[in-house]
Formats: C-alpha cells, structure tokens, sequence
C-alpha cells in the first residue's frame, strides 16, 4: 500500500489542478492519481475535470472571504454552488488557523499549557468556581495569541508570567456548548486588562458571525479570529488569502 503512495522525487505542474485549493503544482503518484502540494489532497484526473476555477473566481471568493461575507451571497454573486463556496472558505479558514498555529509554535515552542496554571492564575478567585479553562492568552512580537489549555500538556518552557489572560466558560456546559455569553476574558492585571478586553471583544464579534458554525471546531475558529487580530497591523490578510486560492 505505502509502495503505490511513492511520490516522485520533485512536485511538478500539471495540466490539472487541485480541487480543493486550485494549484496546479501535484505530485504523480505511481498508482497514476495526483496528490497537492498545497492541501494534500489525492484525487485522479477523473476526479478533477469539472473543478478548476477561473483566476478572477478564485479572487473574488478569497475577498468575500476576508471581508466575511456570507456564503449565499457569495454563491449568488459568483455564480457557484453553495457548497463549492463553503469548501473554498472552508479551505481559508483551516489555512489560516494553521498558520497562526505555525507562529505560535516557533514563538513559543507549544500549542497548550496545562488546565493546572489556571487554578494558579492571581485573578483566578474572581472567576465563578464552576469556572473552565479553554485557552490561556499571551502576548508576542506578532500580536495576542491563543494557548489552548489542555488537561494533560508537555511542561512549556516559559512560565506561567506568561500568561496574561485567561479564556473560560463559566461551566462544564457552557464549555460543552460554546455559549459565548457564557465565556469571558479574564485579564492578569490593569495593565493586561487594556490588551485582553478589546482582543476577546474581536474575537466574539467574528465568532457571533458565524452563526454558530464556530462550534464544530472552537479552536479552529479563534485561531482564525487571532490572525484577523494581529492583522490589523499588517494588513496582509486577503494577500494571503489569494496566495491559498492563486494558481501557482
């Protein structure tokens, strides 16, 4: 099995494109299907002859994308299938959730930081005592990033003075459900304060967005929501976002 899974030595482009990210740059399998470069994807010619998208299309979804846009507008406006649309921003969405994933490992070399820090956490006394974690916020040269809290985690490296702010849900299902009237931002001191409280306020305006769609994957979400955050500066997103979609 792993044998017919044998990747060339070097991605070659091809006639053909991905059909879920469009570029055109693939592995040939010797089994004779292709595999992305990009999104990873195996699919055969077969497979792939009604899914390229035009350049412009491409481009205007990526904009519908970072303005957030609904996906039946978008659909409508493009001419596509609703379904085309929501796994194009669904693309989007996983891409840029892994690239802020991506900074937060090589900042701070961990993804989580375990449940215990937050029972340790100074304004930890001010938080309802059904409180749960979700995730811990921290402060770096790119921005405010999320650390997931996880109930088993690798000891991170730095220490807990790290933390600025805590995210939690006011209980067991309240963190369950992902009711964002239920979960709040809870700052380390005054000074943290004027960072967390704008970031969270953000944050749940782009999750109320999506109309709860944010609960299938909650991390996923806020990781996306973080990168539009510390965007802010740079203003690189829908660049960005044409880079995924673009045919290379």
């Amino acid at each position: 099995m792993q044998m017919n899974q044998t990747l060339q030595p070097s991605v070659r482009h091809s006639t053909v494109a991905c059909p879920i990210c469009s570029t055109t740059r693939l592995y040939h399998l010797a089994d004779g299907r292709l595999k992305c470069s990009l999104c990873r994807r195996v699919f055969s010619e077969v497979d792939n002859r009604h899914a390229r998208l035009t350049l412009d299309t491409r481009e205007r979804l990526a904009l519908a994308f970072w303005q957030m846009r609904g996906t039946t507008d978008t659909a409508y406006d493009l001419h596509l299938n609703i379904k085309t649309v929501q796994k194009y921003f669904g693309l989007l969405r996983d891409n840029l959730a892994k690239q802020s994933q991506q900074s937060v490992q090589q900042q701070f070399g961990a993804e989580q930081v375990p449940v215990s820090w937050f029972d340790r956490f100074p304004q930890r006394s001010s938080c309802v005592q059904t409180a749960q974690p979700l995730a811990a916020v921290v402060r770096a040269e790119t921005g405010l990033h999320f650390l997931q809290a996880a109930p088993v985690a690798v000891q991170p490296r730095f220490t807990e003075e790290i933390v600025i702010g805590w995210l939690y849900s006011q209980g067991e299902e309240s963190r369950q459900r992902i009711n964002l009237d239920r979960i709040h931002c809870q700052s380390r001191d005054s000074n943290s304060f004027t960072l967390t409280t704008p970031f969270w306020r953000y944050v749940k305006q782009g999750l109320v967005h999506y109309q709860g769609g944010f609960r299938h994957n909650f991390m996923q979400y806020l990781r996306e929501m973080e990168f539009r955050y510390n965007d802010r500066q740079t203003q690189c997103g829908p660049e960005i976002c044409l880079h995924h979609l673009a045919v290379e």
